[in-house]
């Protein structure tokens, strides 16, 4: 289930070489797509190697963590306009 993936993010390039409105939406279709392929496959995996407490407690630190320096970087930036 790594093919979906690993075609799925090298279609990004696609839109860099070609600037046209229709092939990147195309892009983020066929994106979405290949990404809800292999998405039950990886969340199989994910509680395979990670028992559910730590990987929940993990995820939330980060999405913690992640939320922090989005508002601080947001802040930041209405300081320099």
């Amino acid at each position: 289930m790594i093919f979906p993936n690993l075609f799925g993010r090298m279609l990004i390039v696609l839109p860099a070489l070609f600037a046209e409105p229709w092939v990147f939406v195309t892009v983020v279709l066929v994106f979405h797509l290949l990404m809800g392929i292999q998405a039950p496959a990886y969340a199989a995996l994910v509680t395979r190697f990670y028992p559910p407490q730590p990987a929940g407690s993990f995820d939330g630190k980060c999405k913690g963590c992640h939320g922090l320096l989005d508002d601080s970087l947001s802040l930041y930036h209405r300081t320099l306009d």
